[in-house]
């Protein structure tokens, strides 16, 4: 990169002295077809330079050198390069994670690509079969980009759609590259989608495409994946021999980085087999590889299987000493990305400072030259109070937005914090371990499979507003599952959904549900004689639908006694935090989310348990 760099630096260096030289002529005949092509190559140089920016993580460089490669595009009428110049703005938000910015510089790209194919079809002559084809990729390219920004967004489906239409304009112009990409798109997000038929269709039908280029690249990279999902699967010989294939064709293609996070990859198949000697022979690799290239990331992650590895071994000192290891450059690696992007942040502020002085001195230049200073005076002073009062409503509508969002996070976290208490944390685990010492392999890793997703979910949800019905199952599901590992036979449950209710277009705000199910397994079935029996229903209702959470534990009163038996200070955290959210949350909706909790009684008056009933309203439930 940093010879990139430096050669585009020439090349734009020539460009400037041209200018400087020749720029009197130049400028006198600015409509000639040479002016034209000479500027829109030097836009080119900007351009690419931005690119390798982007690569370098650069980000706030390669925005200037993209923003004036666009002022002398539109100057020059360059559409194509323009919908190129807004694909790569959209690469530098979605870098940031800035996912509503992205996506407007993306719209601008497919919307400017489609306007010159649609121009050149009206053309006499039409468009040739190569101008179209490469426009076709481009758009299919935007396609794809799309859809990984989706995708990096959470938005699943939104993200399949987008790969769909990259595949679809892919094979209509007959472009198998674009084509392949756009299958092993498709391919990653099934992985994460759980539908692995789909995935193995995907990846078979890219690997054809590729074999048939003889495009070794993207044969390394559907073999890596494929690796992948069988050691997801399981399938742990069929995840070796392509992993391995894969480390052959990167290997000679000098793609020394790629081979390292392999063998790390080797390592953890291997020991997941159990088969030590292999597994700590290819950590090693990978990571001697890794030092020598300086791959932080691949070092890290070789560093905690070995610690893993020699902790399995009873070897804790060596353990020990990798995983501090391990943790020295995970805190290294976090401190570099933080440090890139405070710098990114100062350098944008004082260049929008440095921008804002310029503006006001510019002002006062004209002010002071004007022949009617009182009026103009008159007009600046009832402006500049016209302006303070818009800036004070808009910073006191922003302070109120800011704190409803700072009440909701605060809320989200300290429901995290309540969310799964640490008895189920280390009974859960160690349920596991149980599984793993017993030699129950299968089940250790079902067991384990669950775990990580549920404190996945539970780590997402706290950093997001809104889940699909189909996640939050899904999460619950995970929960009371490992549940039943800790309180065998004590319980069952049952999930009923209203076909009226679409659970996967639908969104409620994550871990409201998840509190009163513990409470239930906790507090109402802890004391219960007979099997404990959990009812989770989804009902449509109007236009919205309501979830309802019944048991038949001990009822609320009779947990609250025994609770302050053993704890006279107890208080109900969990529900006053869903409530003080659901406030939170009410203050931005027309129609309000309702929480009731009403207790449960037999024919002879005693309590039978509790049911916990959330009514949501339409205006919030679209995923979209």
């Amino acid at each position: 990169y940093d010879d990139a760099l430096a050669y585009f630096d020439r090349a734009i260096q020539s460009f400037d002295q041209v200018y400087v030289e020749y720029g009197h002529e130049m400028g006198a005949s600015q409509a000639s077809i040479s002016f034209r092509l000479w500027a829109i190559n030097a836009a080119n140089q900007l351009e690419e330079r931005a690119d390798v920016l982007i690569k370098t993580w650069r980000l706030r460089e390669a925005e200037e050198h993209l923003l004036e490669s666009i002022r002398v595009r539109t100057e020059h009428d360059d559409p194509i390069g323009l919908g190129m110049c807004y694909d790569k703005m959209g690469n530098i938000y979605a870098l940031r994670h800035d996912f509503i910015e992205a996506l407007r510089w993306y719209d601008l790209a497919l919307e400017i690509k489609k306007q010159v194919v649609e121009l050149e079809m009206t053309r006499q002559y039409g468009v040739s079969a190569i101008r179209l084809s490469f426009l076709s990729e481009s758009i299919a390219g935007t396609y794809l980009k799309m859809g990984r920004l989706y995708e990096l967004w959470g938005r699943h489906w939104l993200a399949v759609e987008y790969f769909n239409r990259s595949l679809s304009l892919a094979r209509e112009a007959s472009m198998p590259k674009p084509e392949a990409e756009a299958l092993t798109a498709l391919g990653d997000i099934h992985i994460a989608l759980e539908q692995t038929d789909s995935t193995h269709l995907f990846y078979e039908r890219a690997m054809a495409i590729y074999t048939q280029m003889g495009h070794n690249p993207g044969l390394a990279e559907i073999h890596e994946s494929l690796g992948h999902l069988n050691h997801v699967q399981a399938f742990y010989d069929e995840a070796l021999d392509h992993y391995i294939q894969s480390q052959r064709i990167y290997a000679s293609l000098e793609m020394m980085d790629r081979v390292a996070g392999l063998q790390v990859r080797q390592g953890e198949v291997f020991h997941t087999m159990q088969q030590v000697n292999e597994a700590g022979r290819m950590y090693l690799s990978g990571l001697d590889a890794a030092e020598e290239l300086g791959l932080s990331k691949v070092r890290m992650e070789a560093h905690l299987g070995l610690s893993l590895l020699h902790e399995h071994l009873g070897d804790y000192k060596e353990a020990y000493r990798h995983y501090t290891q391990y943790i020295a450059l995970r805190d290294d690696l976090f401190a570099f990305e933080t440090s890139l992007h405070i710098a990114e942040l100062e350098a944008r502020f004082d260049t929008e400072k440095s921008r804002n002085r310029i503006l006001l001195l510019e002002q006062a230049q004209q002010i002071s030259q004007g022949k009617e200073a009182r009026n103009r005076l008159v007009i600046i002073g009832l402006s500049a109070f016209i302006l303070m009062m818009m800036l004070w409503v808009l910073l006191y509508f922003r302070h109120l937005r800011l704190k409803s969002v700072s009440e909701q996070m605060l809320l989200q976290h300290r429901l995290l914090r309540t969310q799964l208490n640490p008895h189920f944390i280390f009974n859960s685990l160690g349920s596991i371990q149980s599984t793993i010492i017993n030699e129950e392999p299968e089940k250790a890793i079902r067991y384990l499979s669950r775990f990580s997703k549920l404190m996945r979910a539970v780590l997402d949800g706290s950093l997001t507003e809104h889940v699909s019905i189909a996640e939050e199952l899904a999460t619950i599901e995970h929960y009371l599952e490992l549940q039943r590992v800790r309180f065998p036979k004590k319980f069952e449950y049952k999930m009923i959904v209203d076909e009226g209710v679409d659970i996967d277009n639908t969104c409620i705000p994550p871990m409201l549900v998840q509190p009163f199910i513990e409470n239930a397994l906790e507090h109402g079935f802890k004391h219960k004689t007979g099997k404990g029996r959990i009812l989770l229903r989804l009902q449509s209702m109007g236009r919205g639908f309501s979830f309802e959470i019944e048991d038949n534990g001990i009822g609320r009163r009779k947990a609250g006694e025994l609770l302050r038996e053993q704890d006279k200070e107890h208080q109900s955290l969990a529900t006053s935090i869903i409530r003080q959210r659901i406030e939170v949350i009410n203050r931005k909706l027309t129609q309000k989310i309702t929480l009731r909790i009403t207790d449960l009684y037999d024919a002879h008056g005693q309590p039978a348990g509790t049911k916990v009933r959330f009514e949501f309203p339409p205006d919030m439930l679209d995923c979209m």
